[in-house]
């Protein structure tokens, strides 16, 4: 049996959950066999609910409070069939149907629990043969929308995520505890830490990364106050694809004219600025959280969504970050580092400890396994 394409599918708010599906392709990719990426909503042109997805998404960066609402009321399983009611009312059935029957794909991968009902729901309905895995994109907890018991294999990158989705009802035959599916690109071998910051044209001193968020949601308020300070310091900030973030930077460049600050808009060399800061911040994803636990930099949260609090927390108990929410908190915390640098190297030492897995052999190696299992089968 030989495999020819595996369908990847992924739901294109923010970078969540676009990241692993890319990351676990690639390595699919590797081994022959043809990916066919899906912008889930997008891609199926269900334009009604991917704009209804993309703009919720919005609303809810912007009103916390709202995504914490929606996550606590979700926690239940009926949920499911309202989410792939309302996607097939759409249309969305005979989409995924449609596009099945056109690829033929050996096997499905699915990064959010959205698509993955809606595909579960055609392929056990259409008694098609074709195995579905699925990664839980929010690494370290366990949601009733994450559990599906139809999947062929779900996979999880923490024990605490594990047991978090143990705990919701996912059958432990299904459940994997893996690796998280760093992108390879983090895995390069770099310069030194002055030669790489030669390369990237910044000075070679203390210096914060600071990242908006590929959406470019950020506070910027917070660099103000450090660069009124007479700190000596240089701040980059990733804007992501908001070209007002990146206006607003560049306003604060202006105004501060001496002090080092850099502007960057959506960048694909992330793991060169990653890799030559002292301490990375931003709001507290999965993938910048476990980016900077694999490249050892300490991490500053200043903002978490509802879901988020989960890995913020993760990351503070375990010893690799700090949590603050004001300038004020912001600004003494950079003050202690800058006097004391064994502060730093103590939140290194800390993460040295953390006990996850980075790679995406295993996860693809287990996958084609189960699908030769079950084709075979037949």
């Amino acid at each position: 049996f030989k495999m020819k394409s595996a369908l990847f599918v992924y739901i294109g708010v923010g970078n969540g959950f676009k990241a692993p599906a890319v990351s676990i392709g690639n390595e699919i990719q590797k081994k022959g066999i043809e990916v066919i990426y899906n912008d889930f909503y997008l891609d199926l042109g269900v334009t009604a609910c991917d704009k209804f997805i993309k703009v919720g998404w919005q609303l809810m960066v912007k009103i916390p409070m709202l995504f914490r609402f929606v996550l606590g009321i979700s926690n239940f399983s009926i949920h499911k069939k309202i989410n792939n009611a309302i996607f097939f009312f759409f249309g969305g059935y005979h989409k995924i149907k449609n596009h099945l029957k056109k690829i033929n794909p050996d096997f499905i991968f699915i990064s959010d629990f959205l698509s993955l009902h809606a595909y579960l729901a055609v392929i056990q309905k259409e008694k098609l043969n074709i195995p579905v895995f699925y990664y839980n994109s929010d690494v370290v907890f366990g949601h009733a929308l994450f559990v599906n018991n139809h999947v062929a294999r779900a996979f999880v990158s923490t024990k605490e995520g594990y047991q978090g989705m143990i705990k919701k009802g996912v059958q432990k035959h299904l459940l994997s505890l893996t690796s998280f599916p760093i992108n390879v690109k983090y895995k390069k071998k770099f310069l030194s830490i002055a030669e790489q910051r030669k390369k990237l044209q910044i000075k070679n001193k203390f210096t914060i990364l600071f990242s908006a968020g590929g959406e470019g949601i950020a506070d910027l308020s917070w660099i103000d106050s450090l660069l009124q300070s007479e700190l000596d310091l240089q701040i980059i900030v990733i804007c992501g694809k908001s070209k007002a973030t990146l206006q607003k930077i560049q306003m604060i460049q202006k105004k501060y004219p001496q002090k080092d600050i850099v502007a960057k808009g959506f960048v694909n060399n992330m793991q060169d600025y990653l890799y030559c800061c002292d301490i990375n911040s931003g709001k507290a994803g999965m993938n910048i959280i476990f980016e900077s636990i694999f490249m050892k930099k300490p991490f500053l949260s200043l903002m978490a969504m509802a879901n988020e609090m989960h890995v913020e927390k993760y990351l503070i108990e375990k010893g690799g970050g700090w949590r603050v929410r004001s300038s004020k908190e912001i600004l003494s915390l950079i003050e202690n580092l800058l006097k004391d640098k064994n502060l730093i190297q103590q939140k290194i030492a800390k993460m040295q400890e953390i006990k996850v897995d980075f790679h995406t052999e295993k996860i693809a190696d287990e996958m084609l396994e189960e699908v030769k299992k079950q084709k075979t089968k037949i």
